[in-house]
């Protein structure tokens, strides 16, 4: 099963890579701090230097794609070096009914 970080860093790579040309090994996600809206928060900072980009470009850059590419990534707000990104309640839907799907699980 794909995890939510899996599928998400995947299309920011492919997006880097169109955007920018860039082949990055790692992007690095964490879990949206509660004071902000969000659900899980890419950082910025280790991709900045390499894109020569200010946050909040970058960050619109990353987060207009991700909406545009992804229907489980609903909207998006970007807070200093941080892409805190909305995922919708169907990606969990879908992840929950596949891992019930699951025996091993069971």
């Amino acid at each position: 099963m794909d995890t939510l970080e899996k599928s998400l860093s995947l299309k920011v790579k492919a997006h880097l890579k169109e955007a920018f040309k860039l082949h990055i090994e790692k992007i690095e996600f964490q879990l949206t701090r509660t004071d902000f809206e969000g659900d899980i928060t890419l950082m910025l900072f280790p991709l900045l230097k390499l894109t020569r980009q200010n946050p909040s470009v970058l960050g619109e850059s990353i987060g207009s794609y991700l909406v545009e590419k992804n229907s489980f990534v609903t909207n998006f707000n970007v807070v200093s070096g941080f892409l805190n990104l909305i995922i919708s309640d169907r990606f969990y839907l879908t992840f929950l009914n596949k891992f019930l799907k699951v025996k091993e699980y069971w």
